[in-house]
């Protein structure tokens, strides 16, 4: 699937004068697709831009922290496998608009369409969700490849997916070494 977005040069301001705080720049991330993306931007459960299976991110260059994918209910993780899931529909195509809080630095296209890389993303949710199932009751569990959840203090009866900086990583290189596991595999 061939995306084009065009995203503004590194440098160009977020905002005149001011430092936003994460949330504003989220907000500021939406208003930049909205204007120059020109389909559905989705406030609700599932991905943002529904029509190009996309979810869009705005991220510190500077960040170490995890990438929040979505939360759901542990009764919704329980009773929904993988391709039932809104996890799965955030984990199509994965848009990050890259800031220094000030001005965007850049963008990156994560394409995760591809069999093998949903194959892995789905063995990671199903382990979590048959370890809510089993009674898994903490506050963090890490599954096998890329995924890992977190129970926000403020949501005791939900979990964050997320993607640690060191996984994030190896999705990079999970999804820019498709086209040749696809030559080679499928």
């Amino acid at each position: 699937m061939a995306v084009k977005i065009k995203w503004p040069k590194p440098g160009t301001p977020i905002m005149d004068w001011q430092t936003l705080s994460h949330r504003e720049i989220g907000f500021k991330n939406e208003e930049y697709f909205k204007k120059y993306v020109p389909v559905f931007f989705n406030d609700g459960p599932g991905a943002d831009l529904p029509t190009l299976n996309m979810e869009v991110k705005a991220r510190d260059i500077n960040t170490t922290s995890a990438l929040s994918i979505g939360t759901m209910t542990r009764k919704n993780i329980i009773n929904q496998f993988y391709d039932q899931s809104v996890i799965k529909e955030k984990l199509q195509i994965i848009a990050i608009h890259w800031h220094n809080q000030v001005t965007w630095q850049g963008g990156e296209l994560f394409d995760c369409t591809r069999s093998h890389i949903q194959e892995i993303l789905r063995q990671d949710y199903e382990f979590i969700r048959n370890a809510l199932a089993k009674g898994f009751d903490d506050v963090y569990l890490v599954s096998k490849s890329i995924l890992h959840i977190e129970q926000p203090k403020d949501l005791k009866n939900s979990y964050k997916f997320r993607i640690s900086e060191h996984n994030l990583n190896k999705l990079r290189v999970i999804c820019a070494s498709g086209k040749m596991f696809d030559r080679f595999f499928e």
